[in-house]
């Protein structure tokens, strides 16, 4: 009897040692055996092995024999045993088929295995990274709130400026409506001047005007700043840098504006103190005229009381010019004097009449008679004037001391003249020449004021100037012309000139942070008809003076 089952194929033996073999059974169990090799070899190729379940069994029954066995049967047994080798043959084929399909399994399960390790690593990996994406966010909540923080201390400085420059805008509106009342005091025989000040009231406004619009605009620029910030803050972390970004520029944008607003009220301080100058200095000048007027009707009324008086004794006045005692006869220079006197000229007190006077006598001092002689004028006091170290720019604190810091400390200095130098062909005095001058620190020609004291906002700030110097040509019987302006110059400066004693006294005080201020143009000297220091009558009276001989 021959068996086909899972493991293999088995013959089994039933009945007798010689069994006959019915040759059509024997077909159909070949045929069976065929269909199982087919399926396990086809199995193979396909690269599965599948397990075939075994079919029925099948059993060949051999009967028994009647008597010896044929040739046939012979033959049949050979086939027999050829089918157990091919079986056994088969099996063997089998059996390395299971192996290998265990070496396949142990394969994909250490495979499974290095997969299962790798999702695990992956999954480490996605939680440390969902770690940091949590980090993350919470940093960019944190900046977040930085910036909006920065953002509300921006509105507080903001409005603050703001309401700074109201002020400043205030105070200039006020200071406008002040020039304006005095321009409506002037008389009208100065309108050019009121048409200029008028002009420079409209240049004022137009300022004040580029401020409003300034201003106007950094608003403009501050809401689209607000907007970039809150689209920033919207977008995350991946913004912040543009956030920084558009800082940075906006800070750059509110610096160049504050930097123009500075430049604006330094301007318009400039302009207003000029005008103010110029105001004052012509209603000083008209002062002055005045005062001519009334010394000449002073003259003639006195010229009346003579002429009354003549009259009363009918005598006839001798209006005939009485010649000057010891007039040298046209000694105008120190030169001429030496070119007089010889070997006996000496630095010494003169008298000389300067053509560009008229023929009125002056005091001079002749310097480097031994050499070229120079005129000088001696002062009845030392006139002075001081850049003094001291520092108090807004006026509510002294900081270091009150006393200047950095470079500018190299401003500090202080002058006093004993002496000037005079050009006697255009009476022009030499304020650069330092002959008869004393100097502390950095010297400063003459009539210079300054200091780096204050700021001074389009006016006289709280605390005032410092910087000062003293003209005083009394007794000399000259003065510096009236017509003479100071001009203002520096940081946010202010400058007032106060002049007494008929110009011959003058009071300079200027500053700012650092400001000053010196004569515009040439400082010349005239005739001071309130001081007769130069009467002719009176050369007898002054010892210290040589009155030259006629030559």
């Amino acid at each position: 009897m021959l068996q086909l089952y899972g493991g293999g194929l088995k013959i089994i033996q039933c009945g007798p040692a010689n069994p006959v073999i019915d040759s059509k059974s024997t077909e159909s169990a070949m045929g069976s055996i065929k269909t199982q090799l087919l399926l396990v070899i086809g199995s193979c190729v396909m690269g599965v092995i599948a397990y075939v379940p075994p079919p029925p069994a099948q059993v060949f029954v051999f009967p028994g024999a009647k008597g010896t066995t044929s040739k046939s049967q012979e033959t049949l047994l050979e086939k027999h045993n050829n089918i157990e080798k091919i079986l056994d043959a088969v099996n063997m084929t089998l059996s390395n088929l299971s192996e290998k399909v265990e070496t396949i399994e142990k394969a994909e399960t250490a495979k499974d295995a290095e997969l299962s390790s790798e999702l695990k690593s992956m999954s480490n990996q996605q939680q440390t990274f969902q770690e940091e994406i949590r980090k993350s966010v919470s940093n960019g909540a944190e900046k977040d709130e930085e910036l909006k923080s920065s953002l509300n201390s921006m509105k507080t400085k903001q409005e603050e400026f703001e309401k700074n420059i109201s002020q400043a805008v205030d105070e200039a509106v006020a200071k406008d409506d002040e020039l304006s009342s005095s321009l409506v005091s002037i008389t009208s025989g100065q309108n050019d001047f009121r048409n200029e000040i008028s002009k420079s009231v409209e240049d004022v406004v137009k300022k004040d005007e580029e401020i409003v619009s300034s201003l106007s605009s950094m608003k403009t620029e501050q809401e689209e700043f607000n907007e970039n910030i809150t689209k920033a803050v919207e977008d995350g972390d991946s913004k912040v840098s543009d956030i920084e970004a558009e800082t940075g520029r906006i800070r750059t944008t509110q610096t160049g504006l504050i930097k123009k607003l500075d430049q604006l009220n330094t301007s318009l301080a400039q302009m207003v103190n000029q005008l103010s100058t110029e105001l004052n200095q012509d209603l000083q000048a008209q002062e002055a005229v005045d005062e001519r007027l009334e010394s000449m009707v002073e003259e003639v009324k006195k010229q009346l009381d003579d002429l009354v008086s003549n009259a009363d004794t009918e005598e006839t006045p001798d209006v005939t010019p009485k010649p000057s005692k010891g007039r040298p006869g046209g000694i105008r220079s120190c030169l001429e004097i030496k070119e007089c006197l010889g070997s006996r000229s000496r630095d010494a007190e003169y008298w000389i009449y300067p053509s560009i006077l008229g023929g009125k006598k002056i005091k001079v001092w002749c310097n480097n008679m031994a050499g070229t002689p120079q005129e000088y004028i001696t002062l009845p006091e030392d006139n002075e004037g001081e850049f003094p170290n001291k520092q108090n720019l807004h006026c509510s604190s002294r900081s270091n001391g009150g006393k200047i810091q950095g470079n500018d400390i190299s401003k500090v200095g202080k002058n006093r003249f004993k002496r000037i130098k005079v050009d006697i062909d255009t009476m022009v005095v030499d304020r650069s020449d330092r002959t008869f001058a004393r100097t502390e620190g950095k010297a400063y020609p003459y009539g210079y004021a300054g200091d780096c004291y204050s700021y001074h906002y389009g006016h006289k700030s709280s605390c005032g100037t410092k910087g000062y110097f003293k003209i005083d040509t009394r007794e000399t019987g000259l003065r510096i012309k009236p017509s003479l302006k100071w001009k203002l110059s520096g940081y946010l400066p202010f400058g007032e000139v106060k002049r007494s004693e008929g110009n011959a006294e003058i009071r300079v005080r200027c500053g700012g942070g650092c400001g000053w201020c010196e004569p515009e143009g040439d400082m010349v000297l005239e005739i001071n008809p309130s001081d007769d220091v130069n009467d002719d009558d009176d050369d007898d009276d002054d010892d210290d003076v040589i009155v030259v001989p006629r030559c």
